[in-house]
């Protein structure tokens, strides 16, 4: 998924991840029942990934748990929407329920967070409107997008995107490729200041 890959892009060794593939740090990995828990278990996993050292986590926040009032307690940095397509009716029952629970995401925003958006998405205009004042940052291959997507390729082993930043976001997008048989053998740090291992294969680290 999205977050699993956003989480182990930035580092496992700082952001924790809790999603559909489980609870997961740089140290350990386990499964969940459910892709986001009840207050209970969230809470426990949480503590784990404190005690693993993360100081952030990349969290799959599920429109069943936001319809039921389980993220309220949260405030969120960043939230990013990918698309809104016509899921998990058996619960909300409509397409419009089902976006207004997504949408009560940006009802959780932090003061200073940013919202992330897909230019290309049918309610992309809707979630820009829903989002207010905070900071916002679009992708796609809209023309109005501020990250755009001018060309996908497709490898066996990676794919290729050629994008234009529109404006000044501060945004640095870079490849690192080493070919090290040892993790940790060589560092590198991202715009946080955070130490990064570089593995045996080829990483790419987006910075917003």
């Amino acid at each position: 998924t999205a977050a699993t890959i956003l989480s182990e892009m930035i580092g496992q060794e700082w952001f924790g991840y809790i999603g559909t593939n489980g609870v997961a740090s740089s140290i350990f990995r386990e499964p969940i029942r459910n892709t986001f828990p009840d207050a209970d278990r969230m809470y426990l996993y949480l503590r784990q990934l404190a005690d693993a050292g993360c100081t952030s986590v990349v969290l799959e926040a599920t429109s069943e748990a936001l319809l039921f009032g389980r993220l309220d307690t949260f405030g969120f940095d960043t939230v990013i929407f990918t698309n809104i397509t016509q899921d998990h009716l058996n619960t909300h029952k409509t397409i419009e329920n089902y976006v207004k629970a997504k949408l009560h995401l940006l009802d959780l925003l932090k003061k200073d967070a940013t919202v992330i958006l897909n230019a290309d998405d049918k309610y992309f205009e809707r979630e820009k409107t829903a989002a207010g004042e905070h900071r916002i940052i679009s992708y796609g291959m809209a023309e109005k997008a501020d990250l755009r997507i001018e060309s996908i390729e497709c490898r066996p082993t990676k794919t290729i995107l050629k994008v234009t930043v529109r404006g000044n976001l501060g945004v640095k997008v870079f490849t690192v490729k080493k070919e090290l048989l040892d993790v940790g053998k060589e560092i590198i740090k991202n715009s946080f200041g955070h130490e990064i291992p570089i593995y045996n294969r080829e990483r790419t680290i987006c910075d917003l």
